[in-house]
């Protein structure tokens, strides 16, 4: 094959190709440019998921109408001049490829003014400019980009739907918003304005405008200076998490970065305080010298590498474990409720002496196979977080006597392990997966039979959330409302909370975020079932919490009443078997 030269619109598309992936690389792009441009008001408007009309506004310092044609040049930038510059970057963008490779692949239409003289036009279509022309503007940089892929109709029929077009253009300029809180950022979509935050500086007015107030009222601020680092930003309470790591935003020298370094970091500073599937909020800027972290690995400048990533991970690992150590938080605080320890002790002590006499007038139960024969209220005094167990105890009872199941429990291991004997061998049950097994299984059973049990909550919740959070309960009312939730508008940004299913009280605000983070990632297999399996989860004892042997009884009798007891809702076994002939072979018998 003979060796050409590729034609200079050929280049340009494949430049295109590998800077502009979707609208929400243009939008990516332009703020950049804005903020290189010392902007501290952008305003970023778009429609139909910016795939017809995408516009940033900003008050920087513009371009005058002789650097118009350069900046719509390959590789033509003011940022960097020669090789080192690569090595010590402090500007957003520095390639100079941006603004060619969005003109490429759409019609672009461009306002500006350096200073207080009058500005210019210029009209670029597929990388051409047909028009460049004096006229008046403020001072600043306006473009217009329409009919995005308009020249290349291959690549415009990959793009997603214009609702996910424009949820990935919302997380994009929160990010920004987010890395600049001295930035005003306005976001206005589909001739709506979702936001606008103050640009006063204020890292934690910015994030109640951009996330909700119910999330921020989460956090807790990290503020770290050192030699090598300047560490400081937001972190999550370990009783308010997400489903994803969508609410971890990392910021290097105020570029917004994916890092799977910083992720292991977050799983390790955490361990310990959170469960399975559970992620922290993290709102995290780090600043170092350029010259100790390479942001040219990536096409979209997303990805870094850092020059010491071993200390990198050590300072941030400690500085997090030192807060998260001296916050005033009892891991499993949220797991228990007040009540009145005397009173339902005694209460409770009653009425299953009354029970157990019943049972054997009827010839139900002897006092050689009592099941429970050594279980005392004096050890539920000590730990009085379980009263819904005790409650289920008696529904369960009278079943569990005619089969006589006997079973021995031994003790918990690891606050988190049941260890029981029976059928002649020895059982560890998981508490948590058990626990998530049972109320799952009793939300099924009455959701199918449309029994959901509601209530009627005598003070409404309120939670303020961001208005796209908003946007989406209210288009899902009729399912939050099959749920047993009542919700309603109290203002532009918040949500009430009238009515609540049963097995969510106590949790409601966080069950509804969760499920809220179900319809957020598109889960369509089973909606409903995931929602069951989330406020199971969200009900069940947790790992680390202390329980006594009336409560262990009853979560294991409770769990061998259930159907398909093996495995709880996400697939996770609850209980394995250890019999005689294992044992005696891992002790060499």
């Amino acid at each position: 094959m003979v060796i050409k030269l590729l034609k200079d619109d050929v280049i340009n598309k494949i430049a295109a190709g590998e800077v502009i992936e979707r609208p929400a690389s243009i939008v990516k792009e332009l703020i950049e440019n804005s903020l290189d441009a010392n902007a501290r008001k952008i305003k970023i408007t778009i429609a139909n998921g910016g795939k017809d009309y995408i516009e940033v506004e900003d008050n920087g310092i513009g371009l005058d109408k002789d650097s118009i044609p350069l900046a719509f040049l390959r590789h033509a930038t003011s940022k960097i001049m020669d090789e080192k510059d690569l090595y010590n970057i402090f500007t957003m963008g520095f390639r100079g490829e941006a603004l060619p490779s969005i003109a490429a692949v759409s019609k672009l239409t461009l306002y500006s003014n350096k200073s207080s003289a009058a500005g210019v036009k210029a009209y670029i279509e597929a990388g051409v400019i047909k028009e460049l022309i004096d006229y008046p503007v403020p001072q600043g940089t306006r473009i217009i980009v329409e009919e995005l892929f308009f020249n290349t109709p291959a690549r415009k029929g990959f793009l997603k739907t214009a609702v996910t077009e424009s949820n990935n253009i919302l997380d994009l300029v929160n990010k920004y918003a987010l890395a600049y809180p001295e930035v005003a950022f306005t976001f206005i979509r589909d001739n709506k304005q979702y936001y606008k935050t103050p640009g006063n500086g204020n890292w934690l007015d910015t994030i109640k405008v951009v996330l909700g107030a119910e999330l921020a009222n989460s956090l807790v601020s990290i503020d770290y200076q050192g030699e090598k680092y300047i560490i400081q930003g937001y972190i999550s309470n370990p009783d308010y998490t997400k489903r994803s790591r969508k609410n971890q935003y990392f910021f290097i020298n105020s570029r917004p970065i994916r890092s799977p370094l910083l992720y292991r970091v977050i799983d390790n500073s955490y361990k310990g305080l959170l469960i399975s599937r559970e992620q922290p909020v993290i709102i995290l800027s780090i600043k170092l010298n350029p010259e100790d972290v390479d942001v040219n690995i990536h096409p979209q400048k997303s990805e870094v590498r850092f020059k010491d990533e071993q200390g990198v991970f050590q300072v941030v690992y400690q500085i997090l474990r030192d807060k998260l150590t001296k916050l005033d938080y009892n891991p499993i605080h949220k797991w228990q409720q007040p009540l009145d320890i005397t009173h339902m002790a005694s209460a409770i002590k009653e009425e299953q002496n009354k029970n157990i006499q019943a049972y054997k007038n009827k010839g139900m139960v002897s006092e050689d196979t009592m099941i429970f024969e050594h279980s005392t209220f004096d050890t539920f005094t000590q730990s009085p977080h379980r009263q819904d167990l005790y409650i289920s105890k008696q529904e369960f009872l009278p079943d569990l006597r005619k089969k006589q199941l006997e079973f021995r429990v031994i003790g918990q291991y690891n606050l988190t392990y049941i260890l029981i004997e029976y059928e002649d061998a020895l059982w560890l049950i998981d508490q948590h997966a058990a626990e998530e097994k049972i109320i799952y299984s009793k939300l099924k059973n009455q959701y199918h039979n449309s029994e959901q049990p509601t209530q009627v909550l005598a003070f409404p919740l309120t939670i303020d959330l961001a208005i796209n959070d908003i946007e989406l309960i209210m288009a899902n009312i009729e399912f939050f409302d099959h749920l047993g939730f009542n919700l309603g508008l109290l203002g532009h940004e918040t949500i009430v909370i009238r009515n609540a299913p049963v097995m969510s009280l106590g949790e409601e605000r966080t069950i509804l975020l969760d499920i809220m983070e179900l319809l957020k990632e598109g889960v369509t297999i089973d909606i409903y079932d995931e929602a069951l399996m989330t406020m199971a989860c969200k009900k069940s004892v947790k790992a680390g919490m202390s329980l006594n042997f009336h409560e262990m009884e009853t979560l294991v009798a409770e769990l061998f009443a259930t159907k398909d007891y093996k495995n709880c809702p996400h697939g996770r076994p609850t209980l394995i078997k250890l019999n005689n002939y294992d044992i005696e072979r891992m002790f060499k018998r």
